[in-house]
């Protein structure tokens, strides 16, 4: 991977991390089903109080990240492993 690759990388996960922020904000309320409660009410509180996330542990403020990162990982790896058995070759 060169440089200019990695500093795309980057600038694209940020961006479409400030979208997904956004959309929460915009879209979502403390009562939207699921989410809500779990994702959006957080967020909202970090809204009122900037430090509220500082006072939680680190998997306590992200820990919904590490569950969609690990969601696309096993589906990045399950992709990967079902073009090994279709015999794709890259």
């Amino acid at each position: 991977m060169t440089i200019v690759t990695a500093i795309f990388v980057i600038l694209l996960v940020d961006f479409v991390s400030g979208v997904v922020h956004w959309a929460e904000d915009t879209f979502w309320t403390e009562h939207t089903p699921v989410l809500g409660k779990w994702i959006v009410c957080p967020n909202v509180v970090h809204h009122r109080d900037a430090s509220a996330f500082v006072r939680n542990s680190w998997f306590q403020s992200s820990w919904d990240l590490l569950i969609g990162g690990l969601v696309i990982l096993g589906v990045a790896r399950l992709t990967v492993y079902c073009h090994g058995l279709c015999g794709y070759s890259s």
